[in-house]
């Protein structure tokens, strides 16, 4: 039981670190297109 948690957790921690950074470029993608748009 132990080890299946622990792999759980692992792969917790590495979705977030991968999810995180991921959700701020689609951010930052979002706010350039829209200042694309803008600008045309």
């Amino acid at each position: 039981m132990s080890e299946d948690t622990n792999k759980s957790d692992s792969m917790m921690a590495i979705s977030t670190w991968f999810f995180i950074p991921a959700l701020q470029m689609c951010r930052a993608l979002i706010q350039r297109l829209e200042e694309a748009r803008i600008k045309l």
